[in-house]
């Protein structure tokens, strides 16, 4: 969206948030150093957004316009069918030892989904205006992308969320296994944005807000500080104009989900306007779920004792949780899913000795810890199938944080598997437990910034005739859109949605190199398959 920005004369009351927001850069960054410059149009005049809802209206129009003339390319394309001959042939069932298990035909019937959600991370949304400093960029080699990904990945992560849209109405070939559940919820499991510039975040939730489910949000580590491992010191200098202001801390990223954060917080310099109803109101879908917590923020506000409409607590520091039930029919049992969102980058490096020690890796705070073994033991209690989400996988903390949360996770019997982005891959990890023939699953996946760019659903599906038994079904899906015909001559952000989402797409098949079908291969044989899993 870079490229389309426009200049303009900046009006008073802009000329004065933008003065505002000079001084607080300086205040709190100082003019110690410069870490980010513009990309300058052919005059020398910098490019510069006319309006918060510029961005907005802009993701609107192209939404509404792949509604109207590209319809039928809305559907995902999903990479394996839900039978059982998918679980033979692509992912073996392994209950802790490396034997498949395999789920035949009989079993297969005797299965109900009873939940399902869609596992998204590291949108990574580029503000295309802005890049590192040269001297800088030599040490942070992979800020460096194909420069299509950075104009228009925004759209490739625009035509998923519309995809997903349509699966409520989508027929899979389920053979003897359930048909898919339509998704409850979507979740993005952090790296919203790349170098943490508010502009980013607006076209971020902008996107995520024509979903017609709930969604949820988690921190990553680019959603605090810039391009993911610079502290707020190397953000700081005179070429700061607003909308091009650094979010500097994940309190503020959490901050700016409400829709009308910037008329509530001086801090944040725009918003996203409206309310996003089904998460606002918890409008799930389907009949299988029941009490599904509304939140004004996107998922962040729901550690408060008492609901926020406009400020949140002092309690919110980037994680929460919350239950919603689930049946899958009237003579089934009823059963507790919690819901546990972790901020795996609480602790950001803040100056360059601690970048080096700490680069992009994970950090959590005591308090964090002693929170997360309060709800692990209430789940024990109350019997709730509980499911943790993350940015950062066990093995990518620092300070031993990775092998105190892995501790924690595979001793409490009712965490079902642990679901992350970061390392921008499709892969299912297997923890094993002291006397469990059942692992704790580490799910990493739902990658938009890479190749090949699949989102995840995920359903918890339960034995009508075992009720400890239950399987996670992985399903890989990726955007159709596209493939949709349209005219895609001078392609700039004003060219149809099928036209960006192409090049978002190739830009970063080009990334991937020489390997990318390779990496296409493992992604799939990864991200598609059942699980098995205790259910209490």
């Amino acid at each position: 969206m870079g490229e389309k920005a426009e200049s303009f004369r900046l009006s008073k009351e802009r000329c004065c948030r933008a003065a505002a927001w000079l001084l607080l850069v300086v205040v709190v960054g100082g003019c110690r150093s410069v870490g980010y410059s513009f990309k300058l149009k052919g005059d020398g005049t910098a490019q510069i957004l006319v309006s918060d809802s510029q961005i907005v209206n802009h993701v609107r129009a192209l939404s509404r316009d792949a509604n109207q003339q590209y319809s039928n390319y809305l559907q995902p394309t999903f990479h394996g069918s839900t039978n059982s001959e998918l679980v033979r042939r692509d992912r073996r069932v392994d209950p802790g030892t490396h034997d498949p298990l395999l789920v035949g035909d009989a079993i297969c019937r005797r299965l109900r989904p009873i939940a399902s959600f869609i596992h998204l991370s590291d949108a990574q949304i580029k503000e295309a205006s802005v890049d590192i400093e040269p001297s800088i960029a030599r040490l942070y080699p992979s800020a460096d992308r194909d420069r299509e990904v950075e104009l228009y990945g925004y759209a490739t992560f625009l035509a998923t969320i519309l995809s997903i849209n349509t699966l409520e109405r989508s027929q899979a070939d389920s053979g003897p296994c359930p048909a898919p559940l339509p998704p409850q919820f979507a979740i993005h499991t952090g790296d919203a944005i790349d170098a943490s510039m508010f502009s980013e975040v607006l076209q971020f939730l902008s996107i995520v807000n024509e979903l017609k489910i709930p969604f949820l949000n988690v921190v990553g580590n680019h959603d605090d500080v810039f391009f993911g491992t610079l502290p707020p010191a190397k953000m700081s200098g005179f070429n700061v104009v607003s909308p091009f202001v650094p979010v500097q801390g994940h309190q503020r990223f959490v901050r700016s989900h409400h829709p009308e954060a910037s008329s509530t917080d001086i801090s944040i310099p725009h918003s996203a306007r409206d309310q996003h109803e089904p998460t606002n109101f918890g409008l799930a879908p389907d009949q299988t779920t029941t009490d599904f917590p509304p939140s004004a923020f996107h998922g962040f506000d729901l550690i408060c004792a008492e609901p926020a409409p406009l400020a949140l607590c002092d309690e919110a520091k980037g994680y929460y949780s919350f239950d919603y039930t689930v049946q899958a029919n009237e003579s089934s049992q009823l059963r507790t899913i919690r819901v546990v969102v972790l901020n795996t980058f609480e602790s950001s490096p803040q100056s360059l000795v601690g970048v080096i020690k700490q680069l992009s890796k994970g950090r959590m705070e005591d308090k964090q810890f002693e929170w997360l073994k309060g709800i692990l033991d209430e789940s024990e209690e109350d019997q709730s199938a509980v499911m943790v989400f993350g940015h950062h996988p066990f093995a990518s903390f620092t300070g031993g944080d990775g092998d105190r949360l892995r501790e924690m996770l595979t001793q409490a019997e009712p965490v079902i598997a642990y679901l992350v982005g970061h390392k921008h891959k499709h892969e299912v990890r297997r923890h094993a437990r002291e006397g469990q023939d059942v692992p704790l699953w580490e799910i990493l996946g739902g990658v938009n910034i890479a190749y090949p760019q699949f989102g995840v659903q995920v359903e918890l599906l339960e034995d009508a005739q075992n009720s400890h038994t239950g399987y996670l079904r992985l399903r890989s899906f990726e955007e159709h859109l596209s493939e949709a015909p349209a005219s895609c001559e001078e392609l700039s952000t004003d060219s149809p949605l099928p036209c960006q989402a192409r090049a978002g797409r190739e830009g970063a098949k080009r990334d991937a190199g020489d390997e990318w079908q390779e990496i296409r291969t493992q992604a799939i044989n990864e991200a598609n398959g059942m699980l098995a899993v205790r259910l209490r």
